[in-house]
């Protein structure tokens, strides 16, 4: 394994909470909607990093930044083959205006203007996972969703829009939240 997981407790917690405060409207409702103090946070960081730069999330330095993605690809995948869901990531860049291609690693939907990618379980593989989240990562900043809400299966294909009912149930379903750290480098995960 290129990367590891290391217990980050409450300042972690504290880190993945400023970072979804500062995140798109769906990363807003999910502080309104989970307690993140009943759940547990680590970071996922390549594997070697120096102990005493884990704590500072937001310094770089920890290692390439492709073993985290692979590594957040895997825990993902692991727990939507344990308990489904769909995992959502913020894409903060893009407009529903924007053109899409077939390319595109991920279904998408929109919430106003905001835009997020999401696969569902029955669709998850890690490279389809780690595709998604370096197409939704903006570089210094990315914030995702692993949500159980049956909503996953009413989420529209191809840019639809979903209301905010349905914005709240996926926040509700929330079982793992992720903040993009360490200057791009590895991230901070929350799970319950």
């Amino acid at each position: 394994m290129d990367w590891s997981l290391v217990s980050v407790g409450q300042q972690g917690a504290e880190y993945l909470h400023s970072a979804f405060e500062g995140g798109l409207s769906l990363a807003q409702e999910v502080l309104r909607s989970v307690d993140i103090s009943e759940g547990a946070c680590v970071s996922l960081v390549p594997g070697g990093a120096r102990d005493d730069l884990v704590d500072d999330f937001a310094r770089g330095g920890l290692g390439p930044t492709g073993v985290a993605v692979a590594g957040l690809a895997t825990v993902v995948e692991e727990r939507q083959t344990v308990g489904g869901g769909v995992f959502i990531a913020e894409n903060a860049m893009a407009k529903p205006s924007d053109p899409t291609s077939p390319e595109d690693p991920a279904a998408r939907f929109s919430f106003g203007e905001e835009v997020y990618e999401y696969s569902r379980a029955v669709e998850a593989s890690v490279g389809r996972l780690e595709a998604l989240i370096q197409h939704a990562d903006a570089g210094y900043s990315m914030n995702a969703v692993l949500s159980t809400s049956d909503v996953a299966r009413e989420l529209p294909e191809h840019l639809g829009s979903i209301d905010s009912e349905r914005l709240r149930r996926l926040a509700a379903g929330a079982v793992m939240l992720v903040a993009r750290a360490y200057d791009g480098e590895g991230f901070v995960l929350w799970q319950r």
